[in-house]
This record gives C-alpha cells, sequence and structure tokens, in this order.
C-alpha cells in the first residue's frame, strides 16, 4: 500500500511539473540561485578566513604598534591628525619595559596623496618601479621574523654609522638582478648609491595572486633613511612581547609610560593609539559580515524568483477560470 501511495504521488508530481513548466522552471531557477549563491560566498569567506589568519599568525600575535591614532577600520578625526608624533627616543624607552622583547621605531616615505610605493630603484640600465622606501633599526628583524634569503640584514652598527647600505625585497632583487647574487651591488635611490648587503625571503600576504607590495621594498638603517628623507618624522613603533597572556599587562604600562613622556594631564584622553594583530580580525570580522549579508540579499532574490513564478501561474490560472465562468 505505502509503495501504491508512493507511486501515485511521484506519478503526480511529475505531471504536476509537466503541466506547469514555466512555474516549476521559475522556482527551480530560485532554489538553485539562492543555493549556489550560499554555498559559493560560504566557499570564498572561509578561504579568506584562512589567508587572513594566517597573515595575522605571520606578523605575531605577541606584536603590538603604536601610533599616534589608530589606522586600522577608523577614520582619523582632526584631532588625531594634529596629535604629537611618536619619537624615537619614545620607542628606546619601551625597550625597558619588563615584559618587551624588542622594539623598532619605523619611517615609510609616502608622497603628497599618502601613498607609498612611488620611488624606483636603478642598477645599471634596469628599474624596479613602485618599492617602499623604509627606515628601521635592525631589532625590525626580531619584532616580525624576517627573513633573509641571501646575505644579511643591516646591524646596530651600520644604524650608529648611517651606512649606506640597504636591504631589498624579493621581488625588487629579482626584477633587478635576476640570477645574478645582489650582495655586494651598488644600486641608486632617490639619487643616492646604496650597498645591497642583503635579500629579503617572499612574504606572506592575506589574499592570493598577483604581486605582494611587502616583496616590493627598501629596508635602510632608519639613521640613513634620514639622509634622503629628512623631512619624515612620523614614526611607527612596532614591538614584540613575551607571551599573549601578558598584552593587557604590556598595553597598561606602555599607557602609563607614553602618558608621563607626552605630558598627558590626569583627566584627558590618551592622545597615541596602541593596537595589535587582533584589530586586523575585527576589521576582517566587519568585512565578512557585509559578505554575509550580501549573500542572504542574494538568496533572497532567488527565493523572490520563485515566488514570482508561483505568483505568475496563479494569476494565469485565476485568468483561466474567469474566462470558464464567463
Amino acid at each position: 500500500m505505502q509503495i501504491a501511495d508512493t507511486k501515485e504521488t511521484v506519478t503526480m508530481a511529475l505531471d504536476t511539473l509537466r503541466a506547469n513548466k514555466l512555474r516549476s522552471g521559475l522556482t527551480i531557477l530560485g532554489i538553485v540561485i539562492g543555493v549556489m549563491t550560499v554555498i559559493i560566498i560560504s566557499s570564498v569567506i572561509n578561504g579568506l578566513n584562512s589567508s587572513v589568519a594566517g597573515l595575522v599568525e605571520s606578523l605575531g600575535t605577541n606584536v603590538m604598534w603604536v601610533f599616534r591614532f589608530p589606522v586600522i577600520g577608523t577614520r582619523p578625526t582632526t584631532e588625531m591628525l594634529t596629535r604629537k608624533q611618536m619619537t624615537y627616543d619614545d620607542a628606546m624607552a619601551m625597550k625597558d619595559l619588563p615584559h618587551v622583547l624588542a622594539v623598532t621605531p619605523g619611517l615609510q616615505w609616502r608622497d603628497n596623496s599618502g601613498r607609498p610605493g612611488t620611488t624606483a630603484v636603478k642598477f645599471g640600465t634596469k628599474k624596479m618601479e613602485g618599492t617602499v622606501l623604509e627606515g628601521d633599526t635592525a631589532s625590525v628583524k626580531d619584532v616580525y621574523d624576517l627573513n633573509v634569503k641571501d646575505g644579511r640584514f643591516f646591524t646596530d652598527v651600520d644604524v650608529e654609522r648611517a651606512a649606506n647600505v640597504v636591504v631589498l625585497g624579493n621581488d625588487t632583487a629579482d626584477e633587478l638582478f635576476g640570477t645574478v647574487s645582489p650582495v655586494g651591488q651598488d644600486v641608486t635611490i632617490s639619487g643616492v648609491v646604496f650597498t645591497v648587503v642583503g635579500v629579503m625571503d617572499k612574504r606572506p600576504q592575506a589574499f592570493g595572486g598577483g604581486k605582494n607590495p611587502e616583496d616590493n621594498k627598501a629596508y635602510f638603517p632608519v639613521t640613513t633613511f634620514h639622509k634622503i628623507h629628512p623631512e619624515i618624522l612620523d614614526y611607527w613603533i612596532s614591538l614584540k612581547y613575551d607571551d599573549q597572556k601578558n598584552k593587557a599587562l604590556v598595553q597598561d604600562e606602555l599607557t602609563e609610560l607614553l602618558r608621563r613622556r607626552r605630558k598627558v594631564k590626569n583627566d584627558a584622553p590618551d592622545n597615541f593609539a596602541i593596537f595589535g594583530t587582533d584589530s586586523l580580525t575585527r576589521l576582517w570580522d566587519q568585512i565578512t559580515f557585509g559578505l554575509f549579508a550580501l549573500m542572504l540579499s542574494l538568496s533572497a532574490v532567488g527565493l523572490l524568483v520563485g515566488g514570482v513564478g508561483d505568483e505568475y501561474h496563479a494569476g494565469q490560472c485565476d485568468g483561466a477560470d474567469a474566462r470558464d465562468r464567463g
């Protein structure tokens, strides 16, 4: 009896599909659009989540940044933009905090529009465009666990002497030198000659495809950087601390130190920002929330298509019934 009922039900369903081809087609189309949208966007988001998590892990969960205002996921106000800049001495004072392992004050060249990577590096007749110029102390490699593929990184002695040495990014070196070792060669940057002492390994990036801007860089001792761009004094301070469990303690110690050094009154808010890699995670969460909202909207459109099909068919049937009654 149950088998017969099942056969009758299937037969009736197939007859209904054949009799109402347009309605069935629109309904199936709506379901396909909705399901495929959910599958595709979910797959994309899962893949991007893995890439972002890998990037955050490569930067280090025990890394903090200090700048005069927050720059991740926040539009700076006029008050923030007019704050006093962080200084080299601020960074050196952070080295004495008990849980801090390494600190580097960094400077980066940007054009009038605020874009980095507008400088060319030259070697003979070859030229690499769009190279980012960055000045650091030798401890930057310890903060970010940078790997040198060829040669060496610059040292504290290079920083003290303001030596005309440079470490090139992976893509910068490949473009200029090909299979020839860049170590010991001279390159021209901003009209000044520098000796290449090292080449960086490829840097991880959150989203695959295309060139990574981090691989087209020129790293200088921060004192050397001052010789080609003495006007840039807006330090970005990066530091590594000993353990993730001490994050709140380190942040409190940094806050107390900087409020004292920057002479912030007791009742006044901080005139600086301290943030870490979790800021990147929060920003990405905000972006993925928008993607999920888009996914739901597209799915709703798919279901609406199916609903339109039902209404269209129902309207046809009502019209036919009215004609029959007439």
